[in-house]
């Protein structure tokens, strides 16, 4: 309720008899107006029956209805120079801006007649302006059910509605009674809740920066190390918590900041409506949508981390449920809020983020928004899946612990940078890498590429089995040659091995050598070696 309102009517508590109180009962019950009115209006008290006004902390809308039913006498009489003044005053006052652009201040004029004339119309044309203040009116024929406006519109939304209106038998005083909606569900103070997690995914970004010997970016190896979400890691092996440890974590400082206004903007507006409980259910269910999506749709190689998809859950489940926030509280200007992070964290605009992701946490949040909506009674501050919210944020609870303990039980596996050749060494040509190879399986034992140049080494001395034993070694490395390489390496190392056997004379080894990867996508130059080693039947 906005400060300065004043009340002139008290049409939501009386029956209404005529065609212009039940407009007004309506208009309050099902449309978010209120009968209570600011000093800027006072000049139109005496025009109007009944004087209701709709604002949202962004537009600021009047209704105006005046029952010429009941006295045929009575018109709308307001200087039309006079009422752009009043709602340019209004404007100046009560309206938001959207991308530094004010919104516009509205009045709708009502003239409610039993039986309306062609010159009633003709009065009323003036009042018409489509600029900063908007004003339309409208002729409503109670005897005919007919409703006439001093504005052309393809689609007047407002006259379609009053048409409904007249024509349907009307609403029982017990549906006009405006509901009473609670802002507040859980929480009636700050949003703690929301900066507690905000503090966590500052206190793991900075284990993620200390692990990662880094100042503000992480290395991907720390990233894959801590839990990274990535495709063969998680299907081929089953390390199924990357699903929940990877919204934990971050790139860098400038993707927590940007993930922490957005957390900021939907658990306050969650916390405010729904209560802390919901926000860490909703938190896992964007996490999980987010997740699921980015393991389907994202390539097999990329490193996925992030709250985004948790986040994008949380602003679509807010805006989805901020529909239970008062229409003249302020609901617009926290929906335009929302939809300023949501609509481009969806559209792809820069390389390198993980939209995938954020389309799942969107999907999995607007989902979950619709259930609680669905199952929400109007007359309470709280959706009946109370329960579920509860198990819900307990098996959040749970399954983020121990996914971490996961993630830190095998970090010693993935913390494998500093076994690579590093690129200030690493040979720029076969010839160079073959002269180097004793060096760099001396100093690098676990890189598979010092490997292969001491198996290409051996080959050309036809030492063929001592190139064969090198080989395995090499791909032995399957968490590194999974992490630090494209495929692509994997099946050139598969595809030199079965080259090697052939010479060997083992043509039915070196094809189950390779009988992994000729089913899968193959670059020009493996598919060409294997055809020439006629190993794959289809290349």
């Amino acid at each position: 309720m906005q400060a300065g309102f004043d009340s002139t009517d008290d049409s939501a508590a009386a029956p209404a008899t005529g065609f212009a109180g039940y407009l007004a009962q309506v208009l309050i019950a099902k449309k978010g107006f209120t009968a209570e009115i600011v000093p800027e209006l006072e000049p139109l008290r005496a025009a109007c029956d009944h004087l209701l006004v709709k604002s949202d902390g962004l537009g600021f809308q009047v209704a105006c209805i005046v029952d010429a039913e009941s006295d045929p006498r009575r018109t709308f009489d307001v200087d039309p120079v006079n009422l752009r003044e009043i709602l340019r005053a209004c404007r100046a006052k009560y309206c938001g801006r959207v991308s530094r652009t004010k919104m516009s201040a509205g009045l709708e004029i009502f003239e409610v007649r039993r039986h309306a004339l062609a010159n009633d119309m003709a009065r009323l044309k003036p009042f018409v302006s489509r600029f900063k203040s908007i004003i339309c009116a409208y002729l409503i024929d109670t005897a005919q059910g007919r409703v006439e406006s001093n504005r052309w519109a393809p689609l007047d939304m407002r006259k379609g509605f009053l048409q409904k209106l007249l024509r349907a038998p009307r609403i029982s005083q017990d549906a006009l009674i405006p509901p009473i909606v609670p802002t507040l569900a859980g929480t009636d103070g700050r949003p703690w809740l929301t900066y507690g997690m905000m503090a966590l995914m500052a206190l793991i970004f900075i284990a993620e920066v200390r692990l990662g010997n880094s100042a503000m970016d992480v290395p991907l190896a720390t990233l894959i190390a801590m839990g990274g979400l990535m495709r063969p890691l998680v299907i081929e092996n089953h390390e199924w918590y990357r699903l929940f440890t990877a919204p934990l974590l971050h790139a860098g400082l400038l993707h927590l900041v940007f993930n922490c206004i957005a957390l900021l903007m939907a658990g306050q507006v969650l916390e405010q409506v729904l209560g802390r409980v919901w926000l860490i259910a909703l938190f896992f269910i964007g996490a999980i949508g987010g997740s699921c999506l980015s393991l389907a749709l994202s390539d097999p190689q990329i490193v996925s981390i992030g709250a985004s998809g948790a986040i994008m859950g949380l602003i679509s489940a807010a805006f989805v449920t901020s529909f239970r926030l008062p229409a003249h509280g302020g609901r617009s200007l926290v929906q335009m809020q929302l939809m300023r992070v949501l609509v481009p964290s969806l559209l792809p605009l820069a390389t390198g983020v993980d939209y995938a992701c954020h389309f799942g946490g969107a999907i999995a949040g607007s989902m979950a928004g619709v259930c609680l909506m669905a199952r929400w009674p109007k007359d309470s501050p709280h959706p009946r899946l109370g329960p579920l919210a509860r198990i819900l944020a307990v098996v959040a609870l749970v399954t983020f612990v121990g996914s971490s303990l996961m993630s830190f039980r095998k970090y010693e596996d993935y913390d494998i940078a500093r076994f690579l050749i590093p690129d200030t060494v690493s040979p720029d040509t076969n010839a160079a890498g073959m002269a180097q190879a004793e060096a760099l399986v001396r100093d690098y034992p676990r890189d598979p590429r010092g490997h292969l140049y001491r198996a290409m080494g051996f080959a050309d001395r036809r030492m063929h089995e001592l190139a064969v034993a090198e080989m395995r070694v090499a791909l032995q490395e399957k968490v590194i040659l999974q992490t630090q390489f494209r495929p692509e390496f994997e099946q050139i190392l598969h595809t030199y091995l079965a080259a090697i056997l052939i010479d060997m004379g083992k043509i039915d080894e070196a094809k189950l050598e390779v009988t992994g990867i000729c089913d899968h996508p193959l670059t020009d130059d493996i598919a060409h070696d294997l055809d020439k080693l006629n190993l794959c039947a289809k290349t």
